[in-house]
């Protein structure tokens, strides 16, 4: 997705989230997913606060810092949807992905 070819990129997100609905990339990966391609806001939040909550002391700091400013990102976003007017056009911020 990062190099433009969105269908390889769904397809080997959804691959990999598949393979390991746990693992805390592939729950960032598929929150942004959510969130830029599909328009489902809370299902994209829902999988970047599951990554967050399975951050440990393990994970590298780069890691920490994408999802919780992916999440952070996810929650302004959610916000700004709550507190619209209707009609407004809301920017969606750039998220990160991994791999």
């Amino acid at each position: 997705m990062k190099m433009g070819n969105m269908a390889a990129g769904i397809k080997e997100t959804r691959a990999a989230y598949q393979a390991d609905e746990s693992d805390l990339l592939n729950l960032n990966n598929a929150g942004v997913y959510y969130i830029t391609v599909e328009g489902n806001l809370e299902k994209g939040f829902y999988n970047i606060q599951s990554a967050y909550n399975r951050i440990n002391d393990l994970t590298d700091d780069y890691t920490k810092k994408t999802i919780a400013d992916n999440l952070k990102k996810a929650k302004d976003l959610s916000t700004r949807f709550a507190n619209s007017k209707g009609n407004e056009n809301i920017k969606v911020p750039d998220f990160i992905l991994f791999y």
